[in-house]
């Protein structure tokens, strides 16, 4: 049998014939059709036109999409060698097939679609096409059968089932529009950052490995040899020149200030377009608590506008579990659930509680100075504390009036 470019690996090829397929346009079967050859594998039914034919080449029919084969007539031209293949979807194929091939045909496609679906595990009987719905990858046909390959074009389906959550249990959080991470905006900085510090390393390496230069003096390889071996070298001048002789390396000269000044540039740009403190910075030790806001302020209002996403993220987390509780009869209130997000921040507590002491000794509220403290998050609840230790501690008139 000839082979095609559609097989699949593992695909075989059961029966084969010449055949020419009926079109319809509008539910209506027209008077003209395509020739070409019918073939029957072991995963499909697949119908190619010859070259010559105009628009679609091949018509792929999954064998566990057809329930039916049968004889068939045309209504307007009377054929005894037509067979209609019927699929799930109510979609019908007719074809003319050779008068010799007509009863083999008949007999051998629902053989081997029996044979398939046994295979499959399926079974002959109608399903229902609401059972389950598919979305074809390749040409993308929506359909709802309960089959993994598409009619239309014979590709797998991706299959939709319904899940436990009443929502789209997926939830994708953005950094930013772009679609970008912090680090792809200096990514180019942090190349040239490092080609520079590896240009200085090649750099220092050449340096290493110098050349000895000998000026006005007559040197032979036994004398190199000599000199590496003590550790110093003596070579009388050449001839009769009065030209003093000398011994040197020959070194590249290496601009450290440049590169230096270039890397702390660099250095500075990434933490800068970054919005990230650098914090081998030695001004970070001895900076006051005002200092190290302005200096995290960048990364602060970069970690502030993400806290927000992720806020409305783990909401919509707190809806999805709760209406998984909800089903078994475990009821809470997702708008009732709170989340706080706590800074790995440096407290400068010294100058906070100066602050409060400040503020209360110029007439403002103690509860209003309470929150000025960053580590306090409810002030209520410090205020209750207040009293009620003052009502717990007796004073030393009460002690006098005891005793």
């Amino acid at each position: 049998m000839q082979t095609y470019d559609w097989l699949s690996q593992g695909e075989n090829i059961i029966f084969e014939g010449a055949a020419n397929k009926q079109y319809y346009v509008n539910g209506i079967n027209l008077p003209y059709n395509k020739g070409g050859k019918l073939i029957l594998t072991d995963k499909q039914l697949v119908f190619q036109a010859h070259g010559f034919n105009v628009g679609t080449r091949l018509d792929k029919i999954p064998l566990e999409s057809i329930t039916g084969v049968e004889k068939a007539i045309h209504p307007l031209m009377p054929t005894p060698n037509m067979i209609k293949v019927e699929t799930r979807l109510s979609e019908k194929y007719e074809f003319i097939v050779s008068g010799k091939d007509k009863g083999k045909w008949l007999e051998i496609i629902p053989k081997v679609v029996s044979e398939f679906k046994s295979r499959q595990g399926n079974t002959i009987n109608e399903q229902r096409a609401s059972d389950n719905e598919f979305k074809c990858l390749q040409c993308g046909y929506i359909g709802q059968n309960a089959f993994r390959f598409c009619p239309i074009c014979g590709t797998e389906f991706v299959e939709k089932r319904e899940h436990l959550f009443n929502y789209c249990p997926l939830q994708g959080i953005a950094n930013n529009k772009e679609l970008m991470g912090d680090a792809e905006k200096v990514l180019s900085l942090i190349d040239d950052y490092d080609k520079v510090l590896s240009d200085n390393s090649n750099e220092v390496e050449s340096f290493v490995h110098a050349y000895m230069v000998f000026k006005n003096l007559n040197v032979d390889n036994d004398t190199i040899r000599e000199a590496q071996r003590n550790g110093a070298i003596k070579i009388p001048p050449v001839g009769s020149s009065n030209k003093e002789g000398s011994v040197e390396f020959l070194t590249k000269n290496i601009n450290d200030g440049f590169t230096e000044h270039h890397l702390d540039r660099l250095r500075d740009n990434i933490y800068r377009f970054s919005k990230t403190p650098n914090l081998n910075d030695d001004s970070f030790g001895s900076a006051s608590g005002i200092s190290l806001k302005f200096k995290l302020h960048g990364l602060e209002t970069k970690c502030g506008m993400f806290e927000a996403k992720m806020m409305d993220a783990a909401q919509y987390m707190w809806k999805l579990l709760c209406a998984i509780w909800e089903k078994k009869n475990i009821t809470v209130d997702p708008l009732q659930i709170t989340m706080e997000f706590t800074r790995n921040f440096p407290l400068d507590t010294l100058t906070e509680a100066q602050t409060v002491q400040a503020l209360i000794g110029a007439g403002i509220p103690k509860e209003v100075a309470y929150s000025q403290l960053s580590f306090v998050d409810d002030v209520d609840y410090v205020m209750e504390m207040i009293e009620k230790e003052k009502n717990d501690t007796p004073s030393l008139l009460d002690e006098d009036m005891t005793e």
